[in-house]
């Protein structure tokens, strides 16, 4: 916000006191009562005065773009007060109100982007007024909050590729001594979807971590040629590569991320597999942190856990606060508490580098997880009251928005 001249007269007579003032600072420089430009501290009060000789004083800050500067002056021994703000080409931008006698008067201007700024400090009618007097000026900035992101929760990132991506989500596994088998990773992109996976080491005792990309088209862990995957009520897809994997083996906390460019943002629908999670016996509990991203928010994610074939495993989903209290819990996707979430018994997936099938069932836990939560949702996964163990895969199902802009 900013005050402007109202008329032309008065930005005729601002311009034309600019021009005196450029005069005079040209020639006062031996004379005692002359002009101040100095540079202000922000927050510092300042005394000085208005003179007949002298009726403008120029006072240099900085600004940001988005910074927000604030200026009081207060006139004294018959001074009427009054402030312009010029910028770096000398063009007035603000001014305040012309304050009577003795009076304090105030300036509020918003930077539209970065540079320098004078304050000027003068009199009511500039170089035609008539007052002469002492005057304090006090300068204040208030600069934008920029919310701090968590790096689990950023908004955009650039890949090693050099492209710039949007975060989907984040996916945190705990650290878990009784998971012995190596933990796999596959993400695939429906409906034109092409999401990337992002890889995050977790160590406690640094905040370094490590990082890398994964995708379809370069060396690792299989590219997915071969790969076969069916959601509930669709036909089976066959992929001929371009999946990003990555595989990892607990103990050790891991996060990953998974997320897609910003000129894919244009809807469709992508698909986390996580196979190679035990449920240890006697009641055996792993925790996965589910977040997504801060611009897919309003997305809602479906989340399940698949028994391996020859298990015994009864799979069950709970999500739960940081004090361990159940919020809600699934048993059976699709029935009783969790008719609201489609049943996986139609789900089928096919890792063709490890030639392993999971092949879902209505006895599948899972839970849907509504959209509009900007936190991490506590996940764990287990068999129904702790009384069955072995193998399952992790499916989860979300989506990529369409581009409103």
């Amino acid at each position: 916000m900013m005050s402007r001249p109202g008329n032309r007269t008065t930005w005729r007579a601002w311009v034309a006191g600019w021009l005196c003032l450029l005069l005079w600072a040209g020639n006062a420089g031996a004379q005692e009562d002359a002009p101040v430009t100095a540079p202000l501290n922000f927050g510092v009060l300042v005394t000085e005065s208005i003179s007949e000789r002298a009726v403008f004083d120029w006072w240099q800050v900085r600004l940001s773009a988005g910074d927000t500067l604030t200026v009081s002056m207060t006139g004294s021994d018959g001074l009427a007060p009054l402030i312009g703000l010029l910028n770096e080409n000398n063009d007035l931008i603000g001014r305040s109100d012309e304050g009577d006698p003795n009076s304090e008067v105030t300036l509020t201007y918003t930077a539209e982007e970065s540079g320098a700024f004078r304050i000027v400090a003068t009199r009511a009618g500039n170089a035609d007024g008539t007052t002469t007097g002492n005057y304090t000026l006090l300068a204040t900035r208030q600069t934008p909050q920029v919310e701090a992101i968590d790096p689990y929760r950023e908004v955009l990132f650039t890949c090693e590729d050099g492209n710039e991506y949007i975060n989907l989500l984040t996916l945190e596994i705990e650290e878990d001594a009784e998971q012995t088998e190596v933990v796999r990773v596959s993400v695939y992109g429906l409906e034109g979807a092409e999401p990337i996976l992002r890889n995050t080491l977790v160590f406690d005792f640094d905040q370094q971590f490590d990082q890398f990309c994964a995708r379809g088209n370069q060396l690792g862990p299989g590219g997915g040629d071969g790969d076969i995957l069916a959601l509930p009520g669709t036909e089976r897809i066959t992929f001929d590569g371009g999946i990003p994997k990555t595989n990892f083996q607990p103990p050790e906390a891991f996060e990953i991320q998974v997320n897609v460019g910003t000129a894919a943002l244009d809807g469709g629908r992508y698909v986390v597999v996580i196979d190679g999670f035990v449920a240890a016996p006697g009641g055996d509990r792993d925790l996965l942190e589910v977040g997504l991203g801060p611009r897919v928010r309003d997305t809602s994610l479906a989340v399940y856990a698949i028994g391996d074939k020859n298990t015994r495993l009864d799979t069950f989903v709970e999500r739960i606060d940081e004090g361990v209290t159940v919020l809600e819990a699934c048993d059976d996707a699709g029935q009783r508490d969790c008719e609201q979430l489609a049943s996986m018994a139609d789900f089928y997936w096919y890792a063709s580098e490890t030639d392993k099938a999971v092949t879902g069932g209505r006895f599948d836990g899972g839970l849907l997880l509504e959209p509009g939560t900007p936190e991490k949702q506590r996940l764990l996964f287990g068999g129904f009251d702790g009384r069955t163990d072995g193998g399952y895969t992790v499916v989860i199902i979300g989506e990529v928005p369409a581009a409103t802009d």
